[in-house]
């Protein structure tokens, strides 16, 4: 047997064998599955027991347990017992939802950084130096202090892998751990801004000392450009992280900002790009090659019992068919796609992540991730935000020689008047353009999408909807129209292109073209 999935079938029986007694296996009936040798029959029974379901209605469904309804979900995660003996280590957010975090994922966190850092000494990356974690503000100071002091507080995740990796490692008890920033020296609460601030304060004392830099490609743009304002110049990495050696991309595709990120890493030819995704479900998927993009390998044997459905079971909506199909490690084929299911000793069970993940290998298991499982359809269209990346990617390697590429995409569409509407943010003023470059870059859009989706170009070509309507803002107004809100999908699937029409509100010009 692989060990792939020998050890995750010896996780979920740990698993199950952890919960006994809480209230959430007891009302699934999980108890009686321990019995069970066979593990495919003790699988099958498990599928039946629990249902796959997204955060907050899994959240939902937890409150419904309880004998005092109308509970928010921070307060129901403080009854003990409720999802795992005892209570959980603390509640973190994951999309607005808070959600059980227990020692076990914190600690696969620790082990992912630490099997990076040897992994890149292994292939010739010296990396002896911090690690620092560019991230944006997890929990504001109001959410932090409601219902203050709680047995299970509400904290950000990388305040929690701080604390947890403050000392030396559990697992390494000899080696002391090496990261920036350390969550106790930022502010709670504040502007977007005000945090960018504190985190710029904490390079400019120990950028020399960082050595990998981790971090969502967006944020570190908008960091970038937060700095270079304030210093009333462009200021590259370089200026920051002298020694950078590696960037860690907590992203499934960098495609659109990848011209961006070139520029801010001017001076610094020797970093190495990766891809690291992890998130407060406990997901932990990372590139263990630095020569080979797009392969990420997930960990097997930590804390969490992975579950896949094939795309073909969910709609575009994201919603599962009646009777969709439910693999774990040992069923997967590889060249598929599925959606990831989580359950985890933190006490989540069945609970969907919406990420696509095309399967490479099972033995290690490796996998592609292909962006969220659900699409753009109000008007048929079946876009996926891969294929849109993907698209903008191809549209900037043909704009690289004109000084001009697309930062930000937005795709909606207004149901009743059947017309698309998108709106794209470049890197130049608009009067600085020629009319026909931002048309042939809408006309490229549409080529591309046509190409790529069989949704969209059946759906156009049966006049399913009219032309799609492109508008074009400068750079800038993606960042005004979401101050507040800095990751957003690329899709406003809103019936009235709500989103859309927020971001041409912040636009302080636009312009608009039709795409055929």
């Amino acid at each position: 047997m692989p060990a792939t999935v020998s050890h995750q079938q010896s996780l979920l029986r740990s698993l199950l064998k952890g919960g006994v007694g809480c209230s959430l296996f007891n009302q699934l009936g999980l108890g009686r599955l321990g019995g069970f040798k066979d593990f495919d029959i003790l699988y099958q029974g498990f599928c039946r027991a629990v249902p796959v379901q997204g955060p907050r209605v899994f959240m939902e469904s937890l409150a419904k347990m309880l004998p005092q309804q109308g509970l928010a979900p921070l307060q129901v995660l403080q009854s003990s017992g409720l999802v795992s003996k005892g209570k959980p280590l603390a509640a973190t957010l994951w999309r607005g939802v808070p959600l059980p975090v227990g020692p076990a994922a914190l600690r696969d966190h620790l082990f992912v950084e630490e099997d990076l850092r040897r992994k890149l000494m292994m292939q010739g990356v010296p990396v002896r130096g911090s690690f620092f974690y560019l991230y944006e503000q997890e929990v504001s100071k109001l959410d932090a202090a409601v219902g203050q002091p709680l047995p299970v507080p509400l904290r950000g995740w990388h305040d929690l892998v701080d604390t947890m990796g403050g000392g030396r490692l559990s697992f390494l008890p000899w080696k002391k751990r090496q990261s920036l920033p350390h969550a106790a020296s930022l502010p709670r609460g504040g502007s977007r801004w005000q945090w960018f601030n504190a985190m710029h304060d904490v390079l400019k004392a120990n950028g020399k000392d960082v050595d990998v830099l981790v971090c969502n490609p967006r944020t570190l743009i908008d960091f970038g450009l937060y700095v270079s304002q304030q210093a009333g110049r462009f200021v590259a990495l370089r200026e920051l992280l002298p020694n950078l050696k590696v960037l860690a991309l907590n992203h499934y595709d960098i495609g659109l900002q990848r011209t961006e990120l070139g520029y801010l890493l001017h001076g610094l030819p020797q970093v190495r790009w990766i891809q690291w995704m992890y998130n407060p479900l406990g997901v932990q998927a990372w590139q263990e090659d630095v020569n080979i993009r797009q392969r990420l390998t997930m960990r097997m044997d930590g804390q969490m019992f992975y579950e896949f459905v094939p795309v073909q079971d969910i709609d575009a909506a994201g919603r599962f068919a009646r009777s969709y199909r439910r693999f774990y490690a040992g069923q997967l084929e590889p060249g598929q796609e599925y959606c990831v299911i989580v359950n985890s000793l933190s006490g989540l069970l069945g609970v969907s992540t919406g990420m696509v993940v095309r399967v490479m290998s099972v033995d290690p298991l490796q996998v592609v991730a292909k962006g969220p499982v659900v699409r753009l359809n109000g008007l048929g269209e079946g876009l996926r935000e891969d294929a849109l990346l993907e698209a903008l990617a191809n549209i900037n390697s043909a704009l690289n020689g004109q000084g001009l590429f697309v930062r930000e995409a937005l795709m909606g569409h207004h149901i009743a008047d059947r017309q698309p509407m998108w709106v794209l943010e470049v890197s130049r003023p608009l009067n600085e353009l020629a009319p026909a470059v931002l048309e042939s870059v809408a006309k490229r859009l549409h080529a591309e999408l046509d190409l790529r989706a069989e949704g969209y170009r059946s759906s156009y070509r049966s006049a399913a909807f009219r032309p799609p309507q492109v508008y074009f803002v400068p750079m800038g107004t993606f960042a005004a129209a979401f101050a507040s809100v800095p990751e957003f999908s690329q899709f406003d699937h809103s019936p009235d292109a709500s989103l859309c029409r927020k971001v041409l509100a912040a636009a302080w010009e636009n312009q608009m073209y039709e795409a055929v």
